[in-house]
């Protein structure tokens, strides 16, 4: 299993919903996440998956920045 450091991205699931965020600490079994501007969850290792580096090509990321895609459409 990978070793979670601060700044990487995130996804887990909570009551049926889907979260992604950016690792701000981390403990020894957990992680506090930035989800939003002001909103932190701590969160278990055992329920993160790593999201790796996202690579956009020019096209992709043209199109979102004119907000014409949303960066979920991108991950798929």
């Amino acid at each position: 299993m990978r070793e979670f450091v601060v700044g990487d991205l995130v996804r887990w699931e909570q009551d049926g919903d889907v979260f992604y965020g950016k690792i701000e600490t981390v403990n020894k079994a957990t992680a506090t996440i930035q989800v939003d501007y002001d909103w932190f969850e701590r969160i278990s290792f055992s329920k993160l998956t790593y999201l790796p580096p996202i690579k956009l090509g020019a096209k992709d990321y043209q199109a979102l920045v004119r907000a014409e895609i949303n960066i979920l459409e991108i991950l798929g």
